[in-house]
């Protein structure tokens, strides 16, 4: 989504000592705690309404609108929830340069994607350690794991490659607490419920 921004005219006096405003690699890790516990009040929400609205952008720019995001909720019996797009999938490289990067992302130059905060990818973080990316593209699955290190700034793993003929796209893996298994459930038919335009398969493993 293209995000409204203004034009400042700042004047002041030449010859004064300026500095620009960053951030300083090891101020990451705070930037993890405001996303693990302060950006989202539900968690579980967070995970279902960033990933599936994600999805739903990747299939738009891909061209492939008219295909649902697909959901696989977690049971008793598969404690983790599945988030599959069929959008252009990432290699490596737009991996570490889009997905893994906070605040860096690719929507910003179209009105056609909701999503244009560069947050949203790492919303799992909120709820866990580690989760799984698979991304699908151009005949090749590669899985990765995102994890929380010791420095609390997050690691992105190669697990591995290999050979496939599913469409391309990228689908997220997180494992879902026992005592949250009804909550993801419920909170994934709500949250459609009131977005009836957004295209959804949803998947129930008993």
């Amino acid at each position: 989504m293209i995000a409204e921004t203004s034009t400042r005219g700042v004047t002041g006096t030449s010859g004064f000592e300026t500095h620009s405003f960053g951030i300083k690699s090891h101020n990451l890790s705070h930037i993890i705690d405001i996303i693990q516990n302060r950006l989202y009040s539900n968690k579980p929400l967070a995970i279902i309404r960033e990933y599936a609205t994600n999805g739903l952008d990747a299939n738009r720019m891909a061209g492939r609108g008219d295909l649902p995001v697909r959901i696989t909720l977690p049971s008793r019996f598969e404690q983790t929830i599945r988030i599959r797009d069929f959008g252009m999938g990432l290699d490596k490289k737009e991996m570490i340069d889009i997905f893994i990067s906070y605040g860096e992302s690719s929507k910003r130059n179209t009105n056609e994607a909701i999503g244009t905060l560069g947050i949203g990818s790492k919303a799992a973080f909120s709820y866990t350690d580690n989760y799984i990316v698979v991304s699908y593209k151009g005949g090749s699955k590669t899985s990765y794991n995102c994890v929380l290190d010791e420095t609390n700034c997050g690691k992105l793993i190669t697990l591995n490659t290999e050979p496939t003929d599913e469409a391309d796209g990228i689908e997220i893996v997180v494992n879902v607490k026992s005592d949250d298994i009804n909550s993801f459930r419920d909170y994934t038919n709500t949250f459609f419920k009131h977005c009836p335009r957004m295209k959804l398969m949803v998947l129930k493993s008993w």
